[in-house]
């Protein structure tokens, strides 16, 4: 079995929807620093949480791994860690082709 290739999020052939300028931003986040931190402190608390952030690519992979750095996790008490800190993986397939 072929050894797993890691590839940055950040760079081709992946794009990366509903984060803002995460080509070029040392950290993912939502918007710009200054509009996060000018508008409230509702947004300036949330707007490095990546949540609805998405990764898009295309593979003939017949594995896929996930490897990811999370450097503050937020643990809720009413909630497990997935709700707070997971990924989802959702695949698309051409219609009679299996996984």
């Amino acid at each position: 079995m072929a050894e797993l290739k890691y590839i940055e999020a950040r760079n081709t052939p992946f794009d990366v929807y509903g984060l803002y300028n995460y080509r070029t931003e040392p950290q993912y986040k939502r918007m710009p620093d200054d509009v996060a931190k000018n508008t409230n402190g509702g947004v300036a608390g949330l707007y490095l949480n990546t949540a609805g952030g998405r990764v898009r690519f295309s593979t003939d992979s017949s594995r896929i791994a996930i490897k990811v750095s999370m450097p503050g996790i937020t643990r809720f008490y009413h909630m497990p860690l997935s709700g707070s800190a997971g990924l989802d993986l959702y695949i698309d397939k051409a219609e009679g082709e299996k996984m």
